[in-house]
């Protein structure tokens, strides 16, 4: 089998590049939300565990209506700690996301996001991954 020193090349690229990614992005400490608040890396990818306590959907505009924008994009809001009946609110992150619905409310994840400088009514980052946590001796449900 031959290959062209451009094939060749090419795939070498690939590797030393995917390598440098995941190397960067494995390097970012996992922060938690009060972590993030006190000092958001703006401009940076961060990795950031959290509970959902709230989610907001832009609502869809009919075809052929005349809608006025959303006050804010799709997003979740995540805390350190899961929602209590009762308790005074934590401080929170809005992350921007395509579907807000796959996430369940009060459950742990781990997200991966892009800071951006919050505005107001806006999102302090938007989602690149996320994938649940669960703890040993918990169960997540």
């Amino acid at each position: 089998m031959r290959f062209s020193l451009a094939a060749i090349c090419a795939a070498a690229f690939c590797a030393i590049a995917t390598q440098a990614m995941t190397e960067t992005v494995s390097a970012s400490p996992t922060l938690t939300v009060a972590q993030f608040k006190a000092s958001p890396p703006v401009g940076k990818v961060a990795q950031i565990d959290g509970y959902v306590v709230y989610t907001y959907l832009c609502p869809p505009c009919p075809k052929g209506a005349m809608c006025k924008p959303c006050m804010s994009e799709s997003s979740i809001y995540i805390s350190d700690t899961p929602r209590v009946a009762g308790t005074a609110d934590a401080p929170t992150i809005a992350i921007a996301v395509p579907d807000p619905a796959q996430f369940e409310r009060d459950k742990l994840y781990r997200f991966e996001v892009t800071v951006v400088a919050r505005a107001p009514e806006g999102v302090d980052g938007r989602l690149l991954r996320s994938q649940p946590i669960v703890k040993r001796g918990y169960t997540n449900f």
